[in-house]
């Protein structure tokens, strides 16, 4: 299981230059493509431990 801190340490050290939710939208934009999900629906995890 990954460390909690990986996601913020990966943001803020390598993803300065790109905004997560637009690479986060090509990803999701890429599945629809390839039939791997339809797209129709969205769902959010808030959940904080």
């Amino acid at each position: 299981m990954p460390d909690p801190s990986l996601l913020a340490k990966f943001r803020t050290q390598r993803l300065k230059e790109y905004n997560l939710d637009d690479i986060i939208a090509e990803i999701v934009c890429q599945c629809v493509e390839k039939g791997l999900i339809k797209g129709s629906g969205l769902s959010i995890d808030t959940t904080h431990t």
